[in-house]
């Protein structure tokens, strides 16, 4: 992909074989600001903004891209790849560049868990569709609520969006259409606010909030320290003023929950009102009796194999009909001679003539060729 332009995003950095340590010294030298830890391969990384520095395509990230980068003079673009990895003695093309908007492996590590709570109700809790196949789902009934966990086919490492596309669907209908989904992985934790079949809010948390690293010269430069409190701000835990308004009596005690880091999830549930038995279910150490709903799927080819026998049975009459009319019409006016009407008369006739026969061809052939595919 090529940009035509300059452009400021935010982009992740990953140096492969270098301490983390090691790299926040090398970005406060270089006088760069950002966020220094782990990403999710164990590798340091460098989450910062830069600057595209104009047309650019994946190739040339190295050589193009800037990050920000602070003096007591003020902040710009023009922190280079090639000296921060010379900083650290590795070599430029070793380094894994992400801008945040690109797309990542976003499978779940082993030892992840996933619950829906919402109102106990009557809807449909079956997997559907040509990804759930050999998939399940699994339903805890207690005091009013339902606990709804999905659980992959065996050998299937799912990624993060199929856990939430598969509990989030099961809102879609029934009476009480809302409910919060929590998911825990290594990496983070995430509190969503689901609604008819969609996701309204959310908080996020991650299991390492990666410190802010800079130059000292930082804190004389208001336009710069500005400047990464905006884009850096996405890391840090949200407050829920505007989400989970359905949830919890006391609004204070719910913006509270969610405003901490690590997060605690027992105050969370608490404070949404719900069941202390959903922290068993994400521990795996639940004993509610669990009813279990296994996947329907019907695979494409056989969707096709029905449509086309199903096709094959029957014959369109109607524009059948229409379409020999339109024949008998033409073959008619062509006999009576353009002498014996109108001549717009005459050519819409051979128009509607012509385009009856393609379409009783067209017809014919589309039925020959489904009656042969729905032969056993």
């Amino acid at each position: 992909m090529f940009r035509s332009r300059d452009q400021v995003e935010l982009m992740q950095v990953a140096f492969p074989g270098v301490q983390v340590d090691a790299l926040a010294a090398a970005v406060r030298t270089t006088g760069g600001v950002g966020r220094v830890g782990l990403d999710e391969r164990g590798r340091a990384a460098f989450f910062t903004v830069g600057d595209t520095h104009g047309r650019y395509s994946a190739e040339d990230a190295r050589a193009r891209w800037r990050f920000v980068r602070v003096g007591r003079e003020g902040y710009g673009f023009d922190l280079a790849v090639a000296e921060l990895a010379d900083h650290l003695g590795v070599p430029a093309g070793s380094v894994v560049f992400r801008r945040f908007e690109d797309e990542v492996d976003t499978r779940l590590a082993d030892g992840w868990h996933a619950v829906l709570v919402l109102p106990a109700g009557d809807r449909e809790y079956r997997p559907v569709g040509k990804d759930a196949a050999g998939s399940r789902t699994e339903v805890r009934e207690v005091r009013g609520w339902h606990l709804v966990t999905w659980v992959p086919a065996p050998g299937v490492v799912p990624a993060e969006e199929d856990v939430i596309a598969h509990l989030v669907s099961t809102t879609a209908t029934g009476r009480s259409a809302t409910g919060v989904l929590v998911l825990l992985d290594a990496g983070h934790t995430t509190v969503l606010d689901v609604a008819k079949g969609e996701v309204v809010g959310g908080r996020h948390w991650p299991a390492d909030l990666w410190p802010t690293v800079h130059a000292d010269a930082l804190e004389d430069v208001e336009p710069a320290r500005a400047l990464v409190a905006d884009v850096l701000a996405d890391l840090v835990p949200q407050h829920a003023d505007e989400d989970f308004t359905s949830w919890g009596d006391d609004p204070v005690r719910r913006r509270s929950a969610f405003r901490g880091h690590p997060v605690d999830l027992p105050e969370v549930v608490a404070a949404l009102g719900l069941p202390p038995e959903t922290l068993d279910v994400l521990e795996g150490t639940s004993d509610l009796p669990v009813t279990t709903h296994e996947a329907t799927t019907v695979g494409r080819a056989a969707t096709e194999a029905m449509l086309d026998a199903t096709d094959a049975s029957r014959f369109p009459v109607v524009e059948t009909v229409s379409n020999v009319a339109g024949v008998v019409i033409a073959a008619v006016v062509l006999l009576l001679g353009r002498d014996a009407v109108p001549t717009w008369a005459w050519w819409g006739a051979v128009v509607i003539g012509v385009l009856s026969v393609l379409a009783l061809a067209t017809q014919l052939l589309a039925l020959r060729r489904r009656r042969r595919r729905a032969r056993p």
